[in-house]
């Protein structure tokens, strides 16, 4: 697994999530795209986000998203953020942070 858990390379609003790392990926043959990753238990349900710079508006996130780009027959052509919510959903099963129980209320 490409990841480090050190420090986040971009600002992020929120006091409360947990940091996943930094992940970067060759999304063509010319261009690399990176991004913070992060799990958020504020709110009704969890949530996953993925930071691509210092930008409030530059991220993506949901749970609902990395299920769409696992459903999907070429999500990463067609967007590649979905790759980074997808990573940031692995790392957070990984490290226990959301379990099937909470998968299941988007299935």
């Amino acid at each position: 697994m490409d990841y480090k858990t050190d420090l986040p390379k971009y600002k992020h609003g929120c006091p409360t999530c947990t940091f996943l790392g930094h992940h970067s990926r060759l999304i063509s043959t010319t261009e690399t795209m990176a991004a913070d990753l992060y799990y958020c238990d504020v709110g009704v349900l969890p949530t996953i986000i993925a930071r691509f710079s210092d930008a409030n508006d530059d991220y993506v996130s949901g749970i609902h998203v990395a299920i769409i780009a696992l459903r999907s027959d070429r999500p990463f052509a067609a967007w590649p953020a979905y790759y980074f919510v997808l990573e940031a959903l692995k790392r957070a099963l990984a490290r226990e942070l959301l379990t099937g129980k909470h998968l299941s209320a988007y299935l």
